[in-house]
């Protein structure tokens, strides 16, 4: 996964964004890159955190004011899973490194 950013004129910030590859070593010892059709947003986002693997890439959107906590589960840049959970039923979101 790689992290990617471009100017927002407008608003005088940076838009960031994850993409993601699958790096292969072909037999006639050429690396192949094989890119994620589109790049995924880190808008609100507090948390990245990938799989083991590699393959997954979870990741959690900052509530805006008393908005539900936003978890998503992405693959490839697809998103295969959101789950949006009441700060009132899960409070505040940490990550202490491994």
């Amino acid at each position: 996964m790689f992290s990617i950013s471009q100017p927002n004129l407008l608003a005088n910030k940076k838009r960031k964004f994850m993409l993601s590859t699958s790096i292969s070593k072909e037999s006639n010892n050429n690396v192949n890159f094989q890119w994620a059709p589109f790049p995924v947003e880190m808008t609100r986002v507090s948390i990245t955190v990938p799989s083991p693997s590699g393959s997954k890439l979870l990741v959690i959107r900052n509530p805006e004011n008393e908005s539900p906590t936003q978890f998503e589960i992405w693959s490839s840049s697809r998103l295969e899973k959101e789950f949006r959970i009441p700060q009132s039923t899960h409070g505040s979101v940490y990550a202490d490194g491994w």
